[in-house]
């Protein structure tokens, strides 16, 4: 893994950030949604870029702070720097962000045929709130319990 940087999403971002939605996600945000969270106030955006071109985006997170807890809203990674890893050390950065910050949960919502990405929460500590054969709808929730408190 080359060296790496986590910044927060500027507004030249958004573009890029499209093009890895849609290449990676069974079932994509619109470019208006995608805009929509951005702007919003609760949200936070962040991109993962070489350390030698920190305007290329290969990878984001996107999540909402709601009082003491984390909805991680999106994660991707570029194609072609999937299975590196990379994934996994945002999703670690933002895991470390969290508890630094006392919040007490994290939950998302995943598409059940989604496998890959089931398989990659699991991997990093997730567990299913109802198994997805339970949940209504194209989506089953998965959460990480971040206190003990």
């Amino acid at each position: 893994m080359g060296k790496l940087i986590i910044r927060k999403a500027l507004v030249n971002d958004l573009a890029q950030i499209n093009v890895i939605e849609h290449s990676v996600q069974p079932v994509p945000w619109s470019v208006e949604g995608l805009s929509n969270e951005f702007f919003s106030r609760s949200v936070r955006f962040w991109v993962l870029c070489p350390s030698d071109s920190i305007s290329k985006v290969i990878g984001y997170i996107c999540f909402r702070i709601v009082t003491d807890e984390v909805y991680l809203s999106n994660i991707a990674i570029m194609k072609q720097y999937q299975g590196l890893g990379y994934g996994t050390f945002l999703l670690k950065k933002a895991l470390y962000f969290w508890t630094q910050n006392r919040f007490k949960r994290v939950t998302l919502d995943v598409y059940k045929k989604n496998y890959q990405a089931i398989s990659f929460y699991r991997h990093n500590g997730f567990l299913f709130a109802c198994a997805p054969d339970e949940s209504k709808g194209k989506f089953c929730v998965m959460e990480m319990k971040l206190s003990q408190e």
